[in-house]
């Protein structure tokens, strides 16, 4: 038999098969490679000889197997691999001591081919501790590009009195791009009246949803999550895989406003230990939402 798979549009597969003519028996099986899964049969599709997949975002292989109308039969199988998307997450530490010099890592994933083209860009988040020495803030809210850190995946970046972000972009490749943020936030010291997320910072109140980071970042098996809002309000902190997983449910209800930190230990996740990888935590609060990335190394 002569067996077809191609891909028409983004993510969708027709396999077709062709051979003798006249009556015969086709089933079909399809099987994730990215975790040695089993065949399963497609009972919707049997006796059909063109079929049509849309994949999950996983590497999969089609099987078809058919008994012909003289009672031979051939089976043929079909792999496809999927390129992820380009993806970015920053490493690096999420909160500084005033006029310190820390290093950031951009770290590149999936995508095709070589990483190139690493550009960085620094933005004041508006809050600056008073009296104390630093370079003057620049004005809040502009994302400042930093021409002399272009091509430089690791970057060294002094602190000064006010919290920042840094943000970079790369390129694969195929001229794909990948950004991400990294928020920054200068120490201070701690503040007995937390909200039930945990320390609350004695720092003035973030002036808009915050969402700093988790550090360490990669870690194991503890992390600490980072955020502020500017006023009480009902928060959301959700933790899932890449696939979309929802993996654990770390807040869910009313906090106070200002600066908070969330443990969370994977050694004690109710729902069983959970794999090394890549998991994204998202901050809702109101109608915003925002999103981090983290990698748990075992």
């Amino acid at each position: 038999m002569v067996f077809y798979i191609h891909q028409y549009k983004p993510g969708t597969f027709n396999a077709s098969v062709s051979g003798e003519s006249g009556s015969s028996t086709t089933k079909w099986y399809i099987r994730n490679d990215n975790q040695g899964g089993s065949w399963i049969e497609q009972g919707s599709w049997q006796n059909d000889r063109n079929v049509s997949y849309t994949a999950p975002g996983n590497d999969f292989s089609i099987k078809c197997y058919i008994i012909w109308s003289n009672g031979s039969n051939e089976t043929d199988i079909r792999s496809v691999t999927i390129n992820a998307p380009l993806d970015l997450s920053i490493y690096g530490p999420a909160y500084v001591d005033i006029n310190s010099t820390n290093s950031y890592t951009a770290m590149p994933q999936d995508g095709t081919g070589s990483y190139t083209n690493y550009e960085w860009w620094r933005r004041n988040d508006g809050f600056e501790i008073k009296g104390t020495p630093g370079t003057k803030a620049p004005p809040i809210g502009e994302w400042m590009y930093m021409s002399f850190l272009a091509g430089q995946k690791t970057v060294n970046i002094t602190s000064a009195n006010w919290d920042f972000s840094l943000k970079c972009r790369v390129t694969d490749s195929n001229n794909d791009t990948a950004t991400e943020i990294r928020s920054i936030c200068i120490s201070g010291s701690k503040n007995k009246e937390g909200g039930k997320a945990g320390s609350s910072l004695s720092r003035s109140m973030p002036e808009c949803v915050t969402l700093i980071g988790n550090y360490p970042n990669p870690f194991n098996p503890t992390t600490v999550i980072k955020f502020g809002i500017p006023e009480k309000a009902h928060v959301k902190l959700q933790v899932y895989t890449i696939t979309g997983k929802l993996v654990a449910e770390l807040l869910n209800g009313e906090e106070w406003a200002g600066y908070h930190e969330v443990h969370w230990n994977l050694s004690n996740s109710a729902g069983g230990p959970l794999a090394s990888g890549l998991y994204i935590y998202r901050l809702i609060v109101g109608k915003t939402q925002l999103t981090g990335k983290m990698l748990y190394k075992k």
